[in-house]
């Protein structure tokens, strides 16, 4: 498949019609140009054998080096089994358990690392990344666990799951987990605990 095939030239320069456009560069990406003259980069992608559409903003507030550097973003989602559609792009804070707490304290005693070290390096000292993580550790780990081969991030499916069974609250679950509430409540419906709204005046 061609990539970057659009120019800045080319869009700016995009005239409206009486339909609307569709200026592909690559990759699902591209810029959509509406017959009142309006400019939209739109990424079309395939998730769980469905197509899909976001919006990667409005061209020229968002160029098309940006939009590029979106669509790349996105991809590494896909590439970790995460629909982009569905992150919130805010950043979160985790509150660990009590047992992985006391791991990470110990393991930072032990290390007594710079405020620029890395947390979990490669065997070598460098980066770990998705692909280094998956081949080096996960597959390891469901071998000798005799489980069948997931994409890491299948397991936050499985977390969530278990802690809304468990009574969870919703809300805090959707805050760190990086849903968007609506998107929990839609999907995760069925494993909700519920509970009575109304006072006992019994």
């Amino acid at each position: 498949m061609a990539t970057h095939k659009l120019t800045d030239l080319v869009c700016r320069t995009a005239k409206p019609t009486d339909k609307t456009q569709k200026l592909a560069d690559g990759y699902g990406l591209y810029l959509e140009v509406t017959p009142k003259g309006s400019k939209l980069w739109r990424f079309r992608y395939r998730y769980e054998r469905k197509f899909k559409l976001i919006s990667l903003g409005i061209y020229p507030f968002v160029t098309l080096s940006e939009a590029r550097a979106a669509l790349a973003d996105c991809k590494r989602l896909l590439d970790r089994g995460i629909d982009p559609s569905k992150k919130t792009g805010k950043c979160r804070e985790v509150v660990l358990s009590p047992g992985l707490g006391e791991m990470l304290q110990a393991l930072h005693e032990q290390r007594n690392p710079k405020l620029d070290d890395l947390i979990f390096p490669a065997p070598r000292g460098g980066p770990m990344d998705d692909h280094n993580f998956r081949g080096r550790a996960w597959k390891t780990v469901l071998n000798r666990l005799g489980i069948d081969y997931r994409k890491p991030y299948s397991t936050r499916h499985t977390a969530v799951s278990h802690a809304l069974a468990n009574g969870a609250d919703p809300l805090q679950v959707a805050s760190q987990s990086g849903h968007n509430p609506q998107i929990l409540y839609k999907n995760y419906a069925s494993v909700i605990q519920s509970k009575s709204i109304f006072v006992d005046f019994c």
